[in-house]
């Protein structure tokens, strides 16, 4: 058929023809080249001659002759065009997508190919992408194309009017899943000192991967260190407290929020008190000393000396820290430091003097107010008197003093006890 395109391969071409007598010789040749012979007529009558095209692609002459039996000859040219060179593809568009050596990757179920593709000597015929068949519209061939969690190949196929064809392949994959998110929980329950803190946590994504994290403290957003499947970041702690998190971004934008942790600013030291105070007197043994301790972050240590020497702790009964300290074997006083740390690291610390009574209180006297004492033996006009006791021990040191079993009271040193009844 004139017009014909051809590939560079070899081809046959069958030849009809009529006449009244027998067709003793049919033969074709290419652009003045050698004749070749057809082998015979087949059943339909017709007779297959096999050509060479020409070495170059572009048009080219097919001559065509047919001799009978009483030696007439009739002829035949037709125009064929070679074209021997595939289509030439352009650069593959994935829309929407991200690359990430060696796969393009999209967020959604299916992806937008656009190619374009040319023929220098014909025409394109068909494109196909993925085994679907492109359609040609503004300026290149589309198709869409599923995608899958796992990346996979497309092929991109091209094919001209003469057959040739021309491919690439890419890889392509689908992730619309946020990467995992968690932030570490903070140490001593998010309380400290400082104002600013390192926060960490982890993350890992089963797509394209390329995380990016940003931790989130009040108005602050810091990004985040990210090596592995960890992330780091020093984050500024609110000076009113509050909470910090995370969001963690894959290379396609999926995001993941983590839940939040709490910070809290405390730059005060612990609320501290002793029992006994400083200054108290102890006898016996040794002496119990407590320790109470109490700070919104929470008590993290108590720790207790005695001259120096670290003390055992004993009982925690609540905020009460107790610890025993031991009667001095030299001297009369006993130095003990404590230190309090709350959960936040702020220490309140000091000292405390206590003094070892050794000796009992000396009775110096006793006395009858309004009574008169002959031959060691009191004499009062009323059935009631006041027992006045004067008792020498350094100041302070007198817990009690008792008349009959009853306790006294202490005026400037003197210890006086009324009602005493005589009958």
């Amino acid at each position: 058929i004139e017009g014909s395109v051809v590939s560079a391969a070899p081809l046959t071409v069958s030849v009809g023809v009529l006449d009244a007598s027998q067709i003793t010789t049919v033969r074709a040749r290419v652009t003045l080249g050698d004749w070749q012979l057809a082998a015979g007529a087949l059943p339909d009558g017709s007779f297959p001659i096999a050509i060479q095209p020409p070495p170059a692609d572009g048009p080219f002459e097919l001559e065509l002759r047919a001799l009978d039996a009483a030696g007439h000859e009739g002829a035949r040219a037709v125009t064929l065009v070679r074209d021997g060179t595939p289509p030439v593809l352009g650069s593959i568009e994935v829309a929407e997508s991200t690359w990430r050596a060696p796969v393009h990757w999209v967020s959604a179920s299916q992806a937008l190919f656009r190619v374009p593709a040319t023929d220098a000597t014909s025409a394109v015929a068909t494109v196909t992408i993925g085994g679907k068949v492109a359609l040609w519209g503004d300026g290149a061939f589309e198709a869409v194309v599923p995608t899958g969690s796992v990346p996979a190949d497309v092929v991109t196929l091209a094919t001209d009017s003469a057959g040739n064809t021309i491919s690439q392949t890419l890889s392509l994959a689908g992730d619309g899943v946020a990467p995992s998110c968690t932030l570490a929980p903070l140490p001593n329950g998010g309380w400290t000192q400082a104002t600013v803190v390192s926060v960490g946590g982890l993350s890992s994504d089963l797509g394209i991967g390329g995380v990016t994290v940003a931790v989130h403290s009040g108005d602050s957003v810091t990004a985040a260190d990210v090596s592995g499947g960890g992330f780091l970041a020093t984050v500024v702690v609110p000076p009113a407290g509050g909470g910090v998190f995370a969001t963690c971004t894959d290379a396609l934008g999926n995001t993941e929020t983590s839940s939040v942790v709490t910070l809290h600013l405390d730059t005060d030291g612990p609320a501290v008190t002793l029992s006994p105070p400083t200054g108290a007197l102890f006898a016996g043994a040794g002496l119990d000393v407590v320790i109470s301790a109490s700070d919104p972050a929470g008590i993290g240590s108590v720790t207790a000396t005695s001259d120096g020497a670290p003390l055992e702790p004993g009982a925690v009964q609540g905020d009460d820290h107790h610890f025993w300290v031991a009667a001095p074997a030299i001297g009369t006083t006993r130095t003990v430091g404590w230190s309090v740390k709350d959960n936040a690291g702020n220490t309140t610390s000091g000292t405390a003097i206590y003094t070892h009574d050794i000796e009992a209180p000396e009775l110096l006297d006793v006395v009858l107010t309004s009574g008169l004492l002959k031959d060691g033996v009191w004499f009062v006009a009323t059935e009631t008197a006041v027992v006045r006791a004067f008792v020498l021990d350094a100041v302070g040191a007198i817990a009690a003093v008792l008349v009959a079993g009853e306790p006294a009271a202490s005026v400037a040193g003197i210890f006086n006890y009324g009602f005493l009844s005589f009958k």
